[in-house]
């Protein structure tokens, strides 16, 4: 048995589970793999027992090459989203597999994809959501009270959403976007 603070923003990925962990100005990217047979008792003829793993730690960044990030997963692979800089004017994405590698990659594209990132990070196709385009991310804008879309092709933020949803239920029949 373990235990660990501050696990944040998981994300549950081809049967395991991924978090962070934020210490000393660092973030962290756990791994938890499934549980295991372990044995009971040193020493007896007991059967074993299911136990989770400790976490391992398979990447750390600075605050200074991201912000605030989420998991998110893309196409199979795992994403990190967050802020370049602490003026949140700006989203970047990077791989995960790049910072288990020790790199720091910039994702220019996610393709015909939209992010969703904040207490439950997901990737939708455009199609389901008419008014949102591809090679997007949208999430609460750092600082204000609403809904919005970074367009990571140009850098530029759009409103999302009718409404400031964290003050008041929007101004029309709600749709897909409103529940996620």
């Amino acid at each position: 048995s373990w235990k660990m603070n501050q696990l944040d923003r998981a994300l549950s990925y081809q049967g395991r589970l991924y978090v962070m962990n934020w210490e000393d100005g660092l973030t962290h990217v756990l791994q938890i793999d499934p549980p295991q047979l372990v044995p009971q008792c040193k020493g007896e003829d007991s059967s074993p027992v299911l136990a989770l793993p400790p976490p391992k730690t398979i990447a750390t960044c600075s605050s200074e090459e991201i912000h605030l990030p989420y998991l998110v997963e893309l196409d199979s692979e795992i994403m990190l989203v967050g802020y370049n800089d602490s003026s949140f004017s700006h989203i970047l994405v990077l791989k995960l597999v790049d910072l288990v590698l020790g790199r720091t990659v910039r994702v220019k594209s996610i393709g015909d994809h939209v992010l969703f990132v904040g207490a439950r990070s997901l990737c939708v196709s455009p199609s389901w959501l008419p008014s949102i385009g591809g090679n997007s991310i949208v999430c609460f804008h750092a600082g204000e009270n609403y809904l919005a879309q970074y367009h990571l092709d140009s850098g530029t933020w759009s409103v999302a959403s009718d409404g400031q949803l964290m003050l008041s239920p929007p101004p029309h029949s709600c749709g897909l976007i409103h529940h996620i």
